[in-house]
């Protein structure tokens, strides 16, 4: 019903894009902050309609899926974090190809060697953030070995990617938290992943692009993180 390998849209993708406009319309829905995650069908369909509606995700977390990847050169400018594992016959191939067409668009990926899913959190976290400072709005991992099924039973349990996911907004300007309902462990957490992505518009060329980094390096410093103060003066 919902998306098929012939990669056509459906009546069940129209019943889903139609339900989501809905809850957006009727209720009080941040338009600067939807996300979309799926795996394997549900990864598909995310990038299905993503393709058709450019403007409608702030950021995806795409899992062990493909689609026709001419049609996902429109993702170019996204911000996508895509997770295959090596021996998904169909998810890497077509993830590799569709790489290898945002590089040829001018696109910017971060990559990194085959990843260990049996790895430590804090080895895993390690790996989040080596994709993280190559400050790119697209992000290409790939588990070592594994099988379609088997990426999502990690996938979903790698905190970094998630809090990555949920830090993305659709004109990049930073989400604003309210820390006293945070603890230390995660104010500290939380700063990392802030101050990152006011890295990726520090050497922007743009007067907007200053303006957006400065922007996320106070939130960053509002958070406690001790780096935070010196970009803002560097700026």
């Amino acid at each position: 019903m919902m998306t098929t390998d012939e990669n056509v849209w459906t009546k069940g993708l129209t019943l889903v894009t139609d339900l989501i406009h809905d809850v957006t319309n009727t209720y009080a829905v941040d338009t600067n902050r939807i996300y979309g995650s799926g795996q394997s069908q549900g990864g598909m369909a995310n990038i299905a309609i993503s393709d058709k509606y450019p403007d409608l995700f702030a950021a995806q977390f795409l899992v062990a899926c493909q689609w026709n990847t001419q049609e996902m050169e429109a993702l170019k400018d996204k911000n996508l974090w895509i997770l295959v594992s090596e021996g998904d016959t169909k998810a890497y191939p077509g993830m590799n190809d569709a790489v290898s067409r945002w590089g040829k668009l001018g696109t910017k990926v971060a990559t990194a060697p085959l990843w260990n899913s049996h790895a430590d959190f804090k080895s895993m976290a390690d790996l989040v953030r080596q994709i993280e400072k190559q400050d790119a709005a697209i992000n290409y991992t790939v588990f070592q070995n594994g099988n379609h099924m088997y990426t999502w039973t990690f996938a979903y349990n790698i905190p970094g990617i998630r809090d990555w996911l949920y830090l993305q907004t659709l004109d990049n300007t930073p989400v604003s938290f309210n820390e006293s309902g945070l603890s230390q462990g995660e104010k500290h957490e939380i700063a990392g992943e802030v101050l990152s992505q006011g890295l990726r518009f520090y050497n922007g060329k743009t007067e907007e692009d200053a303006a957006k980094a400065l922007a996320y390096f106070k939130e960053a410093d509002k958070l406690g993180h001790m780096k935070a103060a010196r970009y803002i003066g560097l700026l």
